[in-house]
């Protein structure tokens, strides 16, 4: 089913909720869902004129430039990158209820929920690790780092630097983030935050191969 050029120009992430239906950010103030029976798709939280920082139910919640989204099926609840105002927001599917879980102004610094701080987050990507529960991993692209976050605590911290993050996905078991770090794709071990580049190199363009033989132009998006 293809959503109308209206509600669907400028699409930057996707996901899938509990109900199979889809999930999308344009880069602009709301969450978009389009329902699997293919109705037209809806504003669930946020204004498509107003940005802000107020957490609240559906419209009264305002963000700033979305580019990034995750849902957790299990528990029915999108994870958001607030690129604009450098937060990562919640939203809960089931009363469209919106939070802030971590993230203020602008800037670098580890730290729990508010004391937090990132510069234009991206790609968010979670995992229900054994240890600490959801997990979020937030390409954090004006720092150039890969952020975790524990979501019981909202304790931040950060896993990895690499340039140029935009997108990331996680491995089934946990073990392996792919992360687009400009013409290049990385694997992080997400036990001892080693970086190995996997494909790609300094130079653009488009051919393939295999490892650093293979060209890229801006290595976004990434599915598991």
């Amino acid at each position: 089913t293809s959503v109308s050029r209206g509600v669907a120009l400028y699409v930057r992430d996707i996901a899938i909720d509990r109900d199979n239906s889809l999930l999308y950010v344009t880069g602009g103030y709301c969450v978009y869902r389009l329902a699997s029976n293919g109705a037209s798709a809806q504003v669930i939280a946020g204004s498509s004129t107003t940005s802000g920082t107020t957490d609240g139910v559906g419209g009264a919640a305002w963000f700033g430039r979305l580019w990034g989204i995750t849902c957790d099926t299990a528990n029915n609840i999108a994870y958001i990158s607030d690129h604009g105002n450098c937060r990562i927001r919640t939203l809960n599917l089931t009363n469209n209820n919106v939070t802030t879980s971590a993230g203020s102004s602008l800037g670098y610094n580890d730290g729990v929920g508010v004391l937090a701080q990132f510069y234009a987050p991206y790609g968010i990507a979670h995992y229900t690790s054994r240890i600490d529960g959801m997990v979020l991993f937030v390409a954090d692209q004006g720092n150039n780092r890969i952020r975790r976050i524990v979501v019981a605590s909202a304790n931040v911290t950060t896993v990895a630097q690499t340039p140029n993050c935009y997108y990331l996905c996680i491995s089934r078991d946990g073990s392996s983030l792919f992360v687009g770090s400009g013409n290049t794709v990385v694997r992080i071990n997400t036990s001892t935050n080693a970086i190995v580049t996997l494909a790609g190199g300094a130079s653009t363009g488009s051919t393939d191969g295999i490892n650093a033989s293979a060209r890229f132009y801006g290595a976004y998006g990434f599915a598991w």
